[in-house]
């Protein structure tokens, strides 16, 4: 599988990296057992437009979450067609062993990253929804929970690498620039050496593709998400020293591998 192009883009750099982070700004949660952590975060600089739809996102994540699985496993149409098989997928290309440091973007209910805590992994979890984390937690006793904005700051928990950073059905939040700025942040502050990324997501193969898919599943689109069109996404991320391959795996939904290319 893979996709082979390249283009010059203009990518935006996340204004808060690594340098800016405020130990201050975490705290220890009481609630969480066995000596692991849940802390949070409050967002980064984004722009009071930004912010005010991240506090919309939230609510509608911790309103969503006692329902979430559910939502998932119908596992048909839009835009959920095929997603036990983009888990399968995701967990197939990150080939986990035990002991590897896994960190899952955007954590959910522990859905997947449950699935590298049974193989033996260690396990670290970034959420900006305190529901979906206490879902989350019920399947992942001994994960280090985050609750942060994944654009945002990051704790000092977090200021680590890991060699396998996932994510299933959450990058389609950001704009493509907010994709690539933070996969590339996390590929050179967060991945360990010999490291991947993997995502699965909602995404068609190209842009024409994600356009007839609009109109296809009009009712059911969400103008203020932003899904992949692989063909642009991974000429942006080649352009930024990333190396790509991507597989459909269904009407609405692929995966990602992404890793340093050689010589970056």
């Amino acid at each position: 599988m893979g996709t082979s192009v390249t283009v010059s883009l203009d990518v935006r750099r996340c204004c808060c990296d690594m340098s800016n982070l405020d130990s201050s700004a975490s705290q220890a949660c009481a609630g969480c057992g066995l000596g692991r952590e849940m802390v949070e975060v409050l967002p980064g600089c984004r722009t009071k437009r930004d912010m005010d739809r991240n506090e919309g996102r939230v609510q509608l994540f911790d309103d969503w979450a006692e329902h979430y699985d559910a939502s998932t496993e119908k596992d048909e149409g839009f835009p959920f067609g095929g997603y036990a098989r983009v888990l399968d997928v995701v967990m197939e290309a990150a080939e986990p062993e035990p002991g590897m440091d896994v960190l899952d973007l955007g954590i959910g209910t522990g859905k997947l990253a449950a699935r590298f805590a049974a193989l033996g992994c260690n396990v670290w979890g970034i959420d900006f929804s305190a529901e979906m984390l206490a879902r989350a937690r019920e399947r992942l006793e001994r994960a280090v929970l985050v609750r942060a904005d994944l654009l945002g700051k990051w704790p000092p928990e977090l200021a680590c690498r890991f060699e396998r950073i996932v994510s299933a059905y959450v990058l389609h939040e950001f704009e493509l620039s907010e994709k690539v700025t933070l996969l590339r942040r996390l590929s050179e502050q967060h991945l360990a050496a010999g490291g991947r990324i993997v995502i699965g997501d909602v995404t068609f193969p190209t842009v024409a593709a994600r356009e007839l898919a609009r109109r296809r599943w009009e009712t059911l689109w969400d103008e203020e998400e932003y899904y992949w069109a692989a063909d642009v996404a991974a000429e942006a991320l080649m352009s930024v020293g990333l190396r790509v391959n991507y597989e459909q795996i269904s009407s609405c939904a692929g995966v990602f591998v992404i890793e340093p290319a050689e010589g970056a």
